[in-house]
């Protein structure tokens, strides 16, 4: 539940967004947003297999995931194993490569925060939660290591 706002310029942030550059940014920031609920969690099943210890949702080259916020995915990776590592990729753009250099936009860089919460990490899948009012794309690669490397994931 967001706080009454106790300072009156901060009901002008509020009310003008576009202060910081962003649509969404200043008043999920200042806590006077009226996010929607929690959306129930949807089953991805695609991706694939990078390698045998390696699963990602598309390649670097494929569109993202739209990642609505409120939005969770339930990524049912296969891989038999807990993964060590989930890294989560999040752009502005559904196709970020796709995107001339001149046009000023990041392409990708990592989730962390509110904006990736982890609900579930297991040996079957990976439940990743945006846990913001904002809308981004998002690719996973989740890594359980090889069984040369100790079977649970990442290096010994």
């Amino acid at each position: 539940m967001a706080r009454p706002i106790s300072k009156p310029w901060l009901s002008l942030l509020c009310l003008s967004p576009l202060a910081f550059g962003a649509s969404h940014a200043a008043p999920a920031i200042l806590g006077c947003s009226n996010c929607p609920p929690h959306a129930p969690v949807q089953k991805f099943k695609g991706g694939h297999r990078v390698s045998e210890g390696i699963f990602e949702t598309g390649t670097p080259d494929e569109p993202m995931l739209h990642y609505f916020g409120g939005e969770a995915y339930e990524i049912e990776h296969g891989l038999g194993r807990m993964p060590a590592n989930v890294i989560p990729y999040l752009s502005f753009a559904q196709s970020p490569y796709d995107l001339p250099k001149s046009s000023g936009i990041a392409h990708t860089t990592i989730g962390a925060g509110n904006i990736v919460l982890y609900e579930r990490w297991d040996d079957r899948v990976v439940v990743v939660r945006n846990d913001t009012c904002s809308d981004f794309y998002l690719r996973v690669v989740i890594d359980a290591g090889t069984e040369a490397l100790g079977g649970q994931g990442g290096a010994p």
